[in-house]
């Protein structure tokens, strides 16, 4: 499988720790590319309103950050 890259109007996945053992994740569009690990996204939670969080950084061991970004799986 070859690497992903992000760019602007890709969906990935946003984690938010809310306690250092819980991590929610929300459906999110990259808005900016800062480098491949970097970016800036609208984040859509469920139920909420769209918020921005900018330089978001790749999670990709999923360690626990205040905010990172992941891929979202292959079905």
């Amino acid at each position: 499988m070859s690497e992903q890259k992000p760019s602007v109007g890709r969906i990935v996945l946003v984690g938010e720790s809310t306690t250092p053992d819980t991590t929610v994740e929300h459906a999110a569009m990259i808005t900016r590319v800062h480098s491949e690990n970097c970016v800036n996204v609208t984040v859509f939670p469920d139920g909420g309103l769209p918020y921005p969080k900018t330089s978001v950084v790749l999670s990709e061991d999923g360690s626990p950050r205040d905010y990172h970004w992941r891929w979202p799986d292959r079905v």
